[in-house]
């Protein structure tokens, strides 16, 4: 056998076919498919209906009422054309009688005490009253969600009036009337200007975050099994006759690929359709209601940005399952099979936490150096350049080391994974392999 002998691909096709046939001839994964599907479809419905019910116990509090308060201004940026006023306001039967009330044309810098309310319309959601505050407010969440209320329900009296309809008509106007997210200022600019504000990149990092997570614990169990399982059988001595090492285990891995991604494509397609089937079913109460973890909230993002997710999930994705193979072919036994998973899901989870604590980080420089260190890197990197927190170059840069580390697994895998398949004296341990690797072909 020749030195290049060990990069060889031949008969990975049959592999491929093989493994992907077999995966969607068994019982349990065909199971397992439909279980995650329905789970991707309707994950974010109901985190929308928890929403919109925590909405309806919120609204209707009287805190405008009555009650001390921090407020000292109130501005409005009215971008409609319903004449809306201070006279319709009627501030002076409400706690905050004292509190002046300007009229702006944009937002001007706030301080910890002041509240900015933006009020929209657009044709395919209607009305819109939006709540800003500064980044350091004294001024609490229920008391923003109180003075946004009052001015909705005024609000709708100003159309009523301007529109010249009877006091009937006023359950339709509420129809169209949602109460809007409460924004820092810093947000506010950030979406006004139509970039993506932390909430987005939260959210966005969260739906990412799970998708690989997603992807990993499937796919590894299933190769470090099957390894594991061909190897215990003696089978793949019968196997290396007509296929090459490293065309086996890559044709197991793109094979679970197939599997997993058309699982979660079949359920991302779903869960557009459940989101808005719930969403006419059951209208928002508010724009600030959301479906935190809809997965086909990522079709928001347009094609473009897509691809580049989908290019950096495939490439997450082949490290982790080459990794696997490796770490499967060193067991000797299905009993050592969680161990070589825990080397996996260790890697999977770390990423996996980081990815939902860094949005929350306010320091750039922290977001750009994770976006350069591999496995995590994986998690971080793309949402933070589809979102605009990281540039071109330092993704470039962090797609270059996540393509360079997955080539030197490939590298690894094709040295030592001939030598793992037919070592059945122990199970090998990572530094064994680095040490089996070093030894030559």
């Amino acid at each position: 056998m020749n030195k290049d002998s060990i990069y060889s691909m031949k008969g990975m096709n049959k592999v491929y076919k093989f493994t992907l046939q077999e995966t969607f001839k068994s019982k349990t994964y065909r199971t397992n498919f439909i279980v995650f599907v329905l789970l991707i479809a309707f994950m974010g419905p109901i985190t929308y209906l928890s929403g919109n019910i925590g909405v309806s116990a919120v609204q209707g509090n009287d805190v405008v009422y009555s009650g001390e308060t921090e407020v000292s201004n109130i501005y409005i940026f009215n971008k409609t054309d319903i004449d809306f006023n201070e006279e319709i306001m009627e501030l002076s039967k409400t706690s905050y009688k004292d509190v002046p009330v300007e009229f702006v044309d944009g937002i001007t810098s706030l301080n910890e005490t002041e509240v900015f309310v933006d009020i929209t319309f657009s044709m395919e959601e209607g009305y819109i009253i939006n709540g800003v505050i500064s980044d350091n407010s004294k001024i609490s969440a229920n008391e923003i969600d109180g003075i946004s209320e009052y001015i909705s329900d005024k609000f709708v009296q100003a159309r009523r009036i301007d529109a010249d309809i009877s006091d009937e008509d006023i359950a339709v106007l509420n129809k169209t009337m949602y109460m809007g997210t409460v924004y820092t200022e810093g947000d506010y600019r950030i979406i006004s200007s139509g970039s993506y504000t932390s909430g987005d990149v939260e959210g966005y990092m969260a739906i990412y975050a799970v998708m690989i997570l997603f992807i990993v614990s499937i796919s590894t169990g299933a190769i470090v099994n099957s390894v594991i399982e061909e190897k215990s059988s003696k089978l793949v001595e019968n196997l290396l006759v007509s296929v090459r090492p490293l065309a086996l285990v890559m044709g197991k891995i793109f094979a679970m690929m197939t599997y997993v991604l058309s699982m979660l494509v079949t359920g991302i397609v779903l869960a557009i359709f459940t989101d808005k089937l719930v969403k006419s079913i059951v209208p928002p109460k508010s724009e600030a209601v959301t479906s935190l973890l809809n997965f086909g909230r990522i079709f928001d993002l347009g094609a473009g940005k897509i691809i580049i997710l989908l290019i950096t999930l495939i490439i997450a994705y082949l490290m982790y399952a080459i990794i696997s193979g490796i770490m499967g072919s060193a067991c000797t036994r299905l009993e050592d099979a969680g161990q070589a998973l825990g080397v996996v899901m260790i890697f999977a989870f770390v990423g996996y936490f980081i990815a939902f604590i860094v949005p929350t980080v306010e320091k750039q420089s922290v977001g750009i150096i994770l976006s350069l260190v591999p496995f995590i890197s994986s998690y971080v990197a793309p949402i933070y350049f589809v979102c605009g927190r990281i540039s071109a170059v330092v993704f470039g840069i962090s797609l270059i080391i996540q393509i360079g580390f997955l080539y030197l697994l490939f590298i690894l895998c094709a040295k030592v994974y001939r030598k793992l398949i037919v070592n059945d004296s122990k199970t090998l341990k990572l530094k064994e392999i680095l040490k089996l690797a070093k030894e030559g072909n």
